[in-house]
């Protein structure tokens, strides 16, 4: 004769999992399996509501997923593209070095100003990348620019991990704590990242690959 299961309840036993914790387990399970999912693709994948999963990430500080959709390629741009690949590959980096380092311009409409550009070649020589420089930077190519496949979303993690009062003096301070606080191999690992994908884009002859 066997000794009879008493049923699990409240009374008699305590749950080794409730709905909240079952609900973490799974939203962050998901994002280790899926992390491009949106929000709302997730909450219907895992049947936990938006808010629920909103709660989960902030009390892990988790982001959740936002695509960004950047503009088509345009008529030349592929030309643009394999010229600065092929430019980027043969002169700078199998040239690179601690005395031959290169700036690279943004995009700002104001810094492509005919003094801006005197000044960068005066300081830089022909050393700096940008619209109307010495090497060109191609229109719309995320793809290949460290900016956009790796610093900004690294920085954004780094300066938004705890919370932030709106003040502009901290938030320049984060900024500039985050990129100090950069490793060596992090550097390095980006650096190669951006040797592969313009290696990749030359292939494809200056076309979009991501």
């Amino acid at each position: 004769m066997t000794e009879r299961q008493q049923p699990h309840t409240l009374k008699n036993k305590k749950k080794l999992l409730n709905e909240d914790d079952a609900a973490s387990v799974l939203a962050l399970y998901s994002v280790r399996e899926a992390p491009r999912l949106s929000l709302r693709r997730r909450a219907i994948k895992t049947e936990i509501s938006k808010s629920h999963l909103q709660r989960i990430f902030k009390q892990n500080r988790i982001l959740p997923f936002k695509p960004i959709f950047r503009h088509t390629v345009e008529e030349g741009d592929e030309a643009k593209r394999l010229d600065f690949c092929l430019e980027m590959g043969n002169r700078v980096l199998n040239d690179l070095s601690n005395e031959n380092v290169f700036f690279q311009q943004d995009g700002c409409p104001a810094h492509h100003a005919i003094t801006v550009r005197n000044w960068l070649n005066s300081e830089f020589n022909e050393h700096w990348i940008g619209r109307d420089g010495p090497i060109l930077w191609p229109p719309r190519s995320p793809d290949v620019k460290i900016s956009d496949f790796y610093l900004r979303g690294r920085l954004k993690q780094i300066v938004y991990r705890e919370p932030l009062e709106n003040d502009e003096e901290q938030l320049k301070t984060r900024i500039q704590n985050a990129v100090k606080s950069l490793s060596i191999e992090e550097i390095r690992n980006s650096f190669n990242e951006f040797r592969a994908r313009i290696e990749i884009c030359a292939a494809k002859g200056g076309a979009l690959f991501e």
